[in-house]
């Protein structure tokens, strides 16, 4: 199980020249944050920034008896903050259960060993911290505190995200900004508190005031941080000794994650970019070797909706029309009529040439050829249907002078879900980037965005339609009988595992436990079941992923063979334990 650390971020009101009064102010709230395992505090919390003031020698006292009493009655494990000293000079004190472990001087930065992470007090301002970056790799730093007393403007805030992003994706880390200035001077600056977590390039909070205490706090799992680096060849803490601090670990209770981590919050920006890029791979492919033309496949479900409309967007990109598009419905032994309508309806809404071609008569005979018994629904029975769809599109792409166009998504490339030298083939694949819940919330994207005015309807009732290769024949209501997750278990929890394991490398009891905490829903059992599940597929069907089709890498965590690569016969025992 994963061990956690809480960590917060306290920008106090000051009084300003009065380090007493900020000092009875700021007791309260560090005993309102005395859950977390360490508390960071901007440079001047006691008294503010009163510049050659903090020269004098009764400056100099006042401070050190406040400085006292916030020492004696914090009651938080690992307390960071300022602290003048006698020459008028401020030091970062590191206070670990109220005794003095370090002194940090201002203006520089300083590494220590927190609860096993390789953290670095970074005072030296954010203008400076680019020019640092390259110190801060090479020291394999895992989590950053930057903290200063920087005056706020019309553009601050924005140059700051942009530099912390910058840093935190270079690191690998996550980092805490930490900013003081409520109630300090109002000339010739004005100053705000201000708290704000990144993590690999994402801003995870930000809140600014320059007139109350802004606070903050955050839940760490140091593996998370340490894994993230290793899956990304980032610099790793070199053997070098560090002071060691240690905070009792925290209960995970109110550690949430995420149960769609492949999507940002901002989903609709993110998804309507992603659809773009699908369709400009696809233009640019069509340009770059002189075809007009596309060809695929349409059997009425997700993927092949969305690589539809992903070639109607590219023909638009192209100034090519709709027509170029070769639509093509190829119902066997398992098509429904729902599905077969929809795909039927999508394609006429869109303007495509459509073609019927049913598979059943070229698939039995086939079965004649190799002596296979069409009442044996095994695994020769399902291929053959896939195989024969494929040579259909490959064949009126060679007729017309065109691509086949593959549908197969991220999830189904991940599980192994799909038919070798089936629908695993085509001449480019546009959705390989795409996972089946991301496809969910695109589609819908997309229907809801207007765009497809057409096929609106149908373009919902496919999202309501089950997912299923639809190889098996129907119940006998017609209906369809072979569901995927009813097979493989839900796909957002398939997807899930994906994510942490390709961008943190999580091991299995940490997957299994991090969906525990995103899936309450699901019981312990199940989630079990499907992480042995998906490590089996996801290792033994490498070779299928070894010779996928041309696409492009179109998101940061993928499994192309750009982004992702392991030989194609490894074992997957080591998954199974």
């Amino acid at each position: 199980m994963p061990s956690f650390v809480k960590i917060g971020i306290l920008s106090n009101r000051v009084v300003l020249g009065d380090p007493e009064q900020s000092a009875e102010e700021l007791i309260p709230l560090l005993e309102e944050h005395k859950g977390c395992g360490v508390l960071v505090l901007p440079p001047y919390c006691l008294g503010g920034n009163v510049g050659k003031l903090a020269c004098g020698k009764t400056w100099i006292d006042t401070a050190e008896q406040a400085f006292l009493r916030v020492q004696n009655a914090a009651g938080i494990s690992i307390l960071l903050l300022g602290k003048y000293h006698e020459n008028g000079s401020l030091f970062y004190e590191i206070l670990c259960q109220g005794k003095t472990m370090a002194e940090i001087p201002m203006g520089g930065y300083q590494l220590f060993n927190l609860c096993g992470m390789r953290t670095c007090l970074y005072t030296a301002g954010t203008a400076r911290l680019a020019f640092d970056l390259g110190a801060l790799e090479t020291e394999g730093v895992e989590l950053l505190l930057v903290c200063e007393q920087a005056p706020a403007n019309t553009v601050s805030r924005e140059r700051r995200d942009e530099i912390m992003k910058v840093v935190s994706r270079s690191l690998g880390c996550r980092l805490f900004y930490i900013n003081g200035g409520a109630g300090d001077t109002s000339a010739p600056y004005l100053y705000e508190a201000s708290a704000a977590e990144y993590f690999l390039g994402e801003k995870a909070f930000s809140e600014e005031d320059a007139m109350e205490a802004v606070c903050y706090e955050s839940i760490l799992d140091p593996e998370l941080i340490k894994g993230y680096k290793r899956n990304h060849g980032l610099p790793l803490a070199p053997k070098k000794e560090l002071v060691c601090l240690e905070v009792p670990r925290c209960n995970d209770n109110e550690f949430t994650v995420s149960a769609d981590p492949f999507l940002p919050k901002e989903k609709a920006d993110f998804l309507e970019r992603l659809f773009v890029l699908q369709a400009s791979s696809l233009a640019v492919r069509l340009r770059n070797i002189g075809a007009r033309k596309v060809v695929l496949g349409v059997s009425g479900g997700l993927d092949s909706t969305l690589a539809l409309l992903v070639c109607q967007k590219a023909m638009d990109l192209l100034n090519l029309p709709p027509e170029n598009i070769v639509a093509v419905t190829m119902q066997g032994f398992g098509t429904s009529g729902r599905t077969y309508e929809n795909a039927l309806k999508l394609m006429q809404g869109l303007g495509c040439t459509i073609r019927e071609i049913p598979i059943r008569d070229a698939v039995l005979q086939h079965f004649s050829d190799i002596g296979q018994d069409p009442q044996v629904h095994d695994t020769a029975y399902e291929n053959a249907q896939a195989r024969e769809r494929t040579q259909i599109l490959l064949d009126i792409s060679n007729q017309i002078g065109g691509i086949v166009v593959g549908t197969g998504d991220l999830s189904e490339a991940a599980l192994g879900f799909c038919t070798f030298a089936g629908d695993h083939i085509a001449n480019y694949n546009v959705n390989v980037c795409v996972t089946k819940t991301m496809m969910r919330q695109m589609v819908s994207h997309l229907a809801e965005s207007g765009r497809f005015a057409s096929c609106g309807g149908v373009l919902r009732d496919i999202l309501a339609t089950p997912i299923s290769p639809e190889l098996l024949p129907a119940d006998e209501n017609g209906g369809i009988a072979q569901k995927t997750e009813e097979i493989l278990g839900p796909y957002e929890l398939h997807d899930f595992f994906l994510y942490y394991f390709l961008e943190y490398g999580l091991s299995t009891n940490s997957l299994e436990f991090y969906a525990q905490k995103a899936f309450p829903e699901i019981s312990s059992e199940e989630i079990g079941r499907c992480a042995k599940l998906f490590f089996r597929r996801f290792v033994q069907n490498q070779f299928k992923r070894s010779c996928a089709p041309d696409c492009a890498c179109l998101t940061e965590v993928n499994l192309t063979a750009a982004a992702y690569e392991f030989p194609s016969d490894c074992s997957s025992k080591v998954f199974q334990r």
